[in-house]
């Protein structure tokens, strides 16, 4: 989670939040976190309207 901060530049407790799908997380926050999980080539796909498929490119 350390890691994932500081690639994000979001704070430890922020990302804990996000893990634990806590709503005060803000909007901000998780269009960070997923642009650093992008960065890295995890890449997301909706599929069947509300399941999410995650794959590393």
């Amino acid at each position: 989670m350390m890691d994932f901060a500081k690639a994000s530049g979001l704070s430890f407790s922020t990302i804990r939040r996000l893990e634990e799908n806590n709503e005060a997380a803000a909007a901000n926050s998780r269009r960070m976190a997923i642009a650093a999980l992008r960065r890295a080539g995890i890449r997301f796909t909706l599929m069947d309207g509300s399941t999410i498929a995650v794959a590393r490119t």
